[in-house]
């Protein structure tokens, strides 16, 4: 089965009907879409918002679209997550998490009942939102940090717990939206909290002219389309018998999904059923990086966590201002990047390059990924900050700077891997030899002339290669100890 082609008439599916989005270049999304026309490669435009996020749903990863309101946020999140999880609609419509300071646990997701409660038995029980395999979250950064860190626990754990009780959800994923921190009422988001959502993304991007009339239909078309109020009215009556047996709840909202997906399917409305949403992830992960591509991410990976001056890039640590480190990330950036973002910006890599019918990763693929992967991640400096507020630019501020901060990294690399540079020739050689786990005298006499080469090298993939073969020698030289 094409699995590829059952997404993309899901993706136009979806933007026909219900939130429509102006196809941008993905791989030159700060560029407008009439400056393209004459050049623009038509399989490389897409509705960058609504891919992205189906890509993402699919792979099992969070996501968090942030902008303004009345600009489609919570609409796309809901049809997204019914057509993902074959729950009618009206289920994302009526319960979803809505942030609101000051709420307490059991607004959220949980509470104790209270009529046994009176009972003498310590008994509570999950909302209904939380048992669905998407999890909808409105207005994220409305909650105040208690309620974020809870929400965080529930997040990456999958284990939701209130007071002495907790519950596990596996394979449970979230879309969440926030609006600008600049409204009312809206709290600092948790740093904690966002490293668990792997894209962010901005709102749909529509063109008035084209759009209009979908625009006043769109939330109708979902009920009509993606509706079944009547099961959902029935749900909710189950629900209030049967809400303190968790196992029993559960397995009704199963039920729901089997007879949606059949209701779908007599809709003729094109969708991933969850049964092969397994093999679609499993095709993805098996796409390979183009070993430019690869290089390139290890140097950016690199450069983001090392400098000169003070090794590891630090949140408490000033501005470099080493010589030997103003070409790099570490003089743009005030903090490294965590392990989780080498993920997350891997999955996406490879999800974008297999919905573009791509061999391998490649470098552009790399960089589209890099942008929606990391707008809450890069840490700019202050000076970095003003520069990109203050230019024109296509997208909004976070995802500039995080283009600009690819757009740096590829200057570098690509300097770096200019044919005389002998440095990267070693490099390139150590890391093949590496992976391949080659242990002849060949490639042993390769590495340690690549090592003594690498000491005498400022750039950062070099320091991380010999950071790299000092831990293996550590490590073999301690399993060597252990051997009777």
């Amino acid at each position: 089965m094409d699995y590829r082609v059952k997404v993309r008439q899901m993706i136009d599916y979806i933007n026909n009907n219900f939130v429509a989005e102006v196809p941008r270049d993905v791989y030159a999304p700060h560029e407008t879409l009439h400056s393209k026309i004459g050049s623009l490669d038509d399989s490389k435009a897409i509705p960058i918002t609504t891919t992205y996020l189906v890509l993402n749903t699919l792979m099992g990863k969070n996501t968090l679209i942030e902008g303004g309101s009345g600009t489609g946020k919570t609409l796309l999140s809901s049809v997204v997550a019914s057509l993902m999880s074959q729950i009618p609609y009206e289920f994302f419509e009526r319960r979803k998490i809505t942030g609101v300071p000051g709420v307490q646990v059991n607004d959220i997701y949980a509470t104790t009942d209270l009529s046994e409660m009176q009972k003498g038995r310590d008994v509570a029980f999950l909302y209904q939102n939380t048992f669905s395999p998407v999890l909808l979250m409105d207005e994220l950064n409305r909650f105040d940090e208690l309620s974020q860190n809870r929400i965080r626990e529930g997040l990456s754990s999958h284990v939701w717990q209130y007071a002495n009780h907790s519950w596990k959800i596996p394979g449970q994923l979230a879309i969440a939206t926030i609006n600008p921190e600049t409204y009312g009422g809206t709290c600092i988001l948790n740093e904690n909290l966002l490293d668990n959502f792997s894209l962010i993304l901005e709102p749909a991007y529509f063109n008035i002219l084209e759009h209009s009339s979908l625009i006043v239909t769109a939330r109708d078309n979902a009920r009509e389309k993606l509706g079944l109020e009547a099961v959902i009215d029935e749900l909710d009556a189950f629900y209030e018998k049967n809400k303190n047996d968790f196992e029993k709840v559960r397995r009704y909202i199963q039920n729901i999904q089997n007879t949606t997906a059949k209701e779908f399917v007599k809709r003729k409305i094109p969708f991933i059923h969850n049964g092969e949403i397994s093999e679609v992830k499993k095709e993805i992960e098996e796409m390979e990086f183009d070993p430019e591509a690869r290089l390139l991410l290890y140097c950016a990976m690199s450069e983001s966590t090392w400098s000169r001056k003070f090794g590891r890039i630090r949140h408490e640590d000033p501005k470099s201002d080493s010589t030997h480190d103003a070409a790099y990330l570490s003089s743009m950036i005030q903090e490294g990047f965590a392990g989780r973002i080498f993920a997350d910006i891997k999955s996406s890599a490879k999800a974008i390059a297999w919905y573009l019918g791509n061999k391998y990763v490649k470098i552009e693929d790399l960089k589209t990924a890099f942008i929606y992967s990391s707008p809450r991640r890069v840490k700019p400096t202050d000076e970095f900050y003003q520069e990109v507020l203050s230019s024109t630019r296509a997208l909004p501020i976070r995802h500039e700077i995080a283009r600009r901060t690819f757009e740096k990294v590829w200057e570098n690399y690509s300097d770096f891997k200019d044919g005389n540079n002998k440095s990267f020739q070693l490099c390139r050689e150590a890391i093949i030899n590496l992976q391949k786990g080659e242990n002849t005298s060949e490639a042993r006499e390769n590495i340690a002339s690549a090592r003594a080469t690498l000491e005498r090298t400022d750039h950062p993939l070099a320091q991380s290669i010999l950071e790299y073969l000092a831990y293996r020698e550590i490590k073999t030289r301690k399993e060597a100890r252990q051997r009777p």
